[in-house]
């Protein structure tokens, strides 16, 4: 009893003592428990304490398998949700122009070159040699694009590009054929089928701008057979440019590069022979020009054969207006308009069979592709409201044709975007694909009743329009809310001074890890249980051979059964010595095994590991949360966690036990903590780190959040939902002003005569 104040007076002589204390954890239960049946029975053969062993590994089980679980489902939606939204590491192509005097060789290297990668991507041959650049979607990405071809001017020039325009068209074809057989074997036409994935030799012809899955289908509208890409990431911010648009808005504008020969019309020939390489340049599309020209022709086609057309000109056609007649010259005409005007427009002949686009129809084109944009039929009153059919309605520019009032131009507008409408059926089908993504990104609408909106050209037309708010956007919206982020950055303090507790419990463990004095003896006593079990089974299986031996005899002599191999305790003397007690008449753990030292230092280790992850894990997961109530139960749910050694102790510990290590006195022992030194202290306090220290780290975590992640996000949804925003490619085209230019560029849509290029 005198060994504990000498203990505690060794420790006062060297300046600094520390104390290793019980608390209601499995973890102290694990440290003292052991130790307190090695001085009473000598050894750690005991049956409990295998339980409180079997207790430790039960809570660093499920606590391990808690953390890991949570943190990696958090971390994965946080990341999949921001990925699948905005690829920031998106990289244009870079084109590589052939000029000059060496434009001649160098194609014509490339050309020889071009049929082994495309020939390697559908398996046929093995990829010998890197080609100086590439030309076409199907080997875009980890190559530079070839630029536009020279335009031949000589005669000599002129049979070399023609030879190489179809040496590369017809090995395009052969292609886009066999990829397409591929994956219908694989599974019908729309099953993605990657580059690689066709053959594991072409492993650098990723996508640019990220991993996309490259598919090659069958467009059931046309007949066509071309190759799309579902994209992985919705919008693409590169430097300044953010573009959330459909695939097919990428070729808006682009008509200097589909009409090569400048000679304003755009063929088939062209489209297949891109000379101008979009496909390689504008591979994050997932389109090339060919799958785009036949997407075109369609679209003309079901647009004036839906009567989109006659609602365009004249709402009443819709009702009046005469059947179109295809056989008129050829050509798709009109009809009869409403009143005494007639409406003469034919769709060109050579749109039907397609074959070639010329430029105004073209123009004409690019509009409803813009209009594809905005997707949600929902929107079509706030679209009226900003002015996109201003410049087609009656009146404007003094015209007598037109959409006849506003709910006419409502109309056409849901018409275009709804479902299974104009877009779905005459876009590639990357635009169904995208429709989905944006869905899933913009969530469920919400309406609100919004402002009448007077028809420009006549003060007795007006529509009361329906302001369309989406799920998504509203909460990153909300997330940015000054209320929101002081709400999130009291929820963050509480839980990093939750974690104050756990840091200083294992501060406190490692120090008496450091510390402790260590009895290097043998707590199991192995070889002592080793030669008593052995003497043990040695005796019982004598025991039982002369018992056999007498039944074979027949002697009939029974011999008392045999006693089983007694309970490992009972080989060992119990009480080898008195429990040493304080004054108090607390029991006095001097020492502890080596064997439990390393215990406590696997403690240690999985602890700091557990600490740090749920530190990062959990920060995560509350600043991620764009929820007031959801805060606050998720922060409570991560603390859980860090308690689950106290509730398995409370609940699994019977209550002797419980008693017994109440009435054990800390351990007392040499501390390694420089705790003297005013400053030290301070710092180290958990006043400071509490008060002052944790706080900062929160607010450096919410500023950080909301510009890493609450205002990228935001802005990318804002474009993607409704085309708006500085940086937002597609915000310029859904102004008033393109709108008017446009209608204006297609007047002679409305007028019924459109010339011929």
């Amino acid at each position: 009893m005198g060994g504990a104040p000498s203990t505690a007076r060794r420790a006062e002589e060297a300046g600094i003592i520390n104390t290793f204390n019980h608390h209601e954890s499995i973890y102290s239960f694990m440290v003292l428990y052991p130790e307190l049946y090695r001085l009473k029975y000598g050894s750690y053969w005991n049956f409990k304490v295998f339980l409180a062993f079997a207790l430790f590994a039960l809570s660093l089980g499920m606590q391990v398998a808690l953390t890991n679980i949570t943190g990696s489902s958090i971390l994965n939606d946080n990341l999949e949700y921001r990925s699948s939204l905005i690829n920031t590491d998106y990289v244009a192509a870079t084109v590589k122009d052939i000029s000059g005097s060496e434009a001649a060789g160098l194609e014509a290297r490339w050309e020889e070159l071009s049929e082994s990668v495309e020939e390697s991507i559908v398996g046929k041959t093995e990829l010998e040699e890197r080609p100086l650049c590439c030309r076409g979607p199907a080997c875009a990405g980890g190559l530079t694009c070839c630029g536009r071809r020279t335009y031949a001017t000589t005669p000599t020039a002129v049979t070399a590009h023609a030879a190489h325009r179809s040496s590369f068209v017809a090995r395009s074809r052969e292609v886009k054929r066999r990829l397409a057989s591929k994956a219908g074997m694989a599974h019908a036409s729309s099953r993605a089928l990657a580059p690689d994935q066709a053959s594991g030799r072409v492993s650098f012809l990723a996508r640019p701008g990220g991993s996309r899955a490259t598919a090659a289908h069958h467009d059931e509208h046309s007949g066509e057979t071309g190759e799309s890409t579902m994209r992985t990431s919705v919008c693409f911010l590169s430097g300044n440019s953010l573009d959330c648009s459909q695939p097919t808005f990428a070729f808006v504008h682009r008509w200097q590069d589909l009409d090569f020969d400048g000679d304003g019309v755009w063929t088939h020939e062209e489209a297949e022979a891109d000379d101008s390489n979009l496909g390689c340049r504008m591979a994050e599309s997932g389109l090339d020009p060919e799958a785009v020209f036949r997407s075109l022709c369609r679209g003309i086609i079901k647009f004036h054969e839906g009567n989109y057309m006659k609602m365009l000109t004249n709402t009443k056609s819709v009702r009046e207006a005469s059947d179109p007649d295809p056989e008129d010259d050829g050509e798709l005409d009109g009809g009869n308009a409403s009143g005494n005007k007639t409406w003469n427009l034919k769709v060109p002949k050579e749109i039907q069979e397609v074959k070639a686009v010329p430029l105004q129809w073209f123009h004409f084109w690019e509009g409803l592709v813009v209009l594809c944009a905005a997707t949600d039929l929902n929107r079509c009153g706030q679209l009226i409201h900003d002015g996109v059919f201003d410049g087609a309605l009656i009146g404007a520019n003094g015209r007598n044709s037109g959409l006849q009032h506003l709910n006419a131009a409502l109309d056409f507008c849901q018409q275009i975007l709804r479902p299974s409408g104009f877009c779905d059926q005459s876009l590639p089908v990357t635009f169904v694909m995208y429709r989905k993504q944006e869905e899933e990104k913009c969530g469920s609408p919400h309406f609100a009743a919004g402002s009448d909106y007077v028809n420009p050209y006549d003060d007795h037309d007006s529509l009361q329009t329906v302001e369309v708010s989406y799920e998504k956007l509203g909460t990153f919206e909300m997330a940015s809310t000054y209320r929101f982020r002081l709400f999130l950055l009291l929820i963050l303090v509480i839980w990093w001074i939750n974690l104050i507790g756990e840091l200083v419990s294992i501060i406190n463990l490692v120090d008496f890890c450091l510390n402790v004095n260590v009895d290097d003896g043998d707590p199991f006593h192995t070889l002592d249980v080793l030669q008593r079990m052995k003497k043990r089974t040695s005796g019982v299986f004598q025991k039982v051979t002369k018992r056999m031996s007498s039944v074979l005899t027949g002697d009939g002599q029974a011999l008392p059964s045999p006693r089983g191999v007694e309970d490992v305790t009972s080989v060992l003397p119990e009480n080898l010595m008195p429990t040493p007690r304080d004054a108090e008449g607390s029991i006095v753990i001097a020492s502890i095994a080596r064997p439990q030292l390393v215990t406590c230092w696997i403690m240690v280790v999985v602890r700091v590991v557990l600490l740090v992850y749920m530190a990062g894990v959990g920060s995560v997961f509350i600043v991620t949360t764009y929820s007031f109530p959801d805060l606050l139960m998720n922060a409570v749910a991560l603390a859980f966690v860090f308690e689950l050694p106290v509730f398995l102790f409370a609940l699994l510990v019977d209550k002797h036990d419980k008693e017994l290590m109440e009435s054990m006195a800390p351990i007392v022992f040499q501390s390694s903590l420089p705790l003297c030194g005013r400053f030290f202290q301070t710092i180290t306090s958990t006043y400071f780190i509490g008060l002052v220290l944790f706080p900062l780290v929160c607010i450096g975590l919410v500023q950080w959040d909301l510009h890493v992640n609450i205002l990228p996000t935001t802005e990318a949804l804002e474009c993607l939902c409704f085309q708006r925003g500085p940086r937002c490619v597609t915000n310029t085209y859904f102004q008033r002003s393109w709108w008017d230019e446009h209608w204006e560029n297609v007047s002679w849509v409305f007028d019924g005569n459109a010339t011929r290029s």
